[in-house]
């Protein structure tokens, strides 16, 4: 969601006034609002003056309101959100770790993100010892997402395999998705989506996966939201959360766990398939 906070600075002058017309009742900027006509008229008005009038609606913002408006800001200045990148996938090195430890840490451990743990873990979220161990592990990897025109680090996540239960046979060879970090700069425009599927589609396509399992904190419930819409299911079951595990810092909350979530993909004339 875009956002911008207006208070009681002074008024920056824009060239145009934007009102929105035949917009949904509810909602504030429509979602998908570049359906909806856009009638710009040639008067000059103050930041605070665009934040109070929406088409048929009066909006009396206080000084300590944040109101959600950038859309309309970027239309009125010739503007564009920010386009999703291309994306490049490769595996991790042991001489990524550097470059993964800022991006893990910002997305996990501060707001910058549209969801993160930092309401209940203040910590550095991983050490480099432990993340050299996933890159190395020889059931797993840590998949690498850079914007294909720039190289720039984009996202990662970590994909690891385990052999199927010998006493439950019918499971299959179940994946583990996790440590999945995307730039908060770039979240919200559908990078999320791209690296889970990728992900899901490595785990088949190298190790024949037939499900993949998640651990999400219970207080995530806008990410387990997310999995959801993703074709993800509460299994019901829970795991302890690691608190022997906490790097540099310690838990807010001595209630955490994980819920555990899975996608089966099924399998076809013996190949797996989503």
């Amino acid at each position: 969601m875009y956002r911008a906070g207006l208070t009681d600075a002074p008024s920056t002058q824009l060239p145009n006034e934007i009102r929105l017309s035949n917009r949904p009742s509810s909602g504030f900027p429509p979602t998908g609002w570049s359906r909806h006509l856009i009638r710009r008229q040639k008067i000059s008005t103050s930041l605070p003056q665009l934040a109070s009038r929406t088409s048929n609606r009066v909006i009396h913002p206080s000084p300590s309101s944040v109101v959600c408006l950038t859309p309309l800001i970027l239309l009125a200045m010739g503007s564009t959100p920010t386009s999703p990148p291309p994306l490049a996938f490769r595996e991790a090195t042991p001489a990524d770790v550097p470059l993964l430890l800022p991006l893990i840490r910002t997305a996990y451990r501060t707001a910058a993100g549209w969801t993160n743990e930092a309401a209940f873990l203040n910590d550095k979220r991983i050490s480099p010892e432990a993340l050299a161990a996933k890159i190395a592990r020889p059931d797993g990897v840590v998949l690498i997402a850079t914007n294909s025109d720039t190289a720039a680090l984009v996202a990662c996540c970590e994909v690891q395999v385990s052999q199927p239960d010998p006493s439950r046979p019918a499971d299959g060879r179940p994946a583990y998705f996790g440590l999945f970090a995307v730039d908060p700069a770039l979240q919200a425009n559908g990078v999320g989506r791209r690296v889970l599927a990728r992900a899901e589609e490595y785990a088949r396509e190298r190790w024949r996966a037939t499900r993949m399992d998640m651990f999400v904190i219970w207080l995530r419930t806008e990410l387990i939201d997310w999995y959801l819409r993703r074709g993800y299911v509460r299994t019901g079951e829970t795991a302890p959360f690691p608190y022997a595990e906490v790097y540099e810092g310690k838990a807010l909350r001595d209630d955490l766990y994980f819920d555990v979530l899975r996608k089966e993909f099924g399998e076809v004339n013996g190949q797996p398939t989503s």
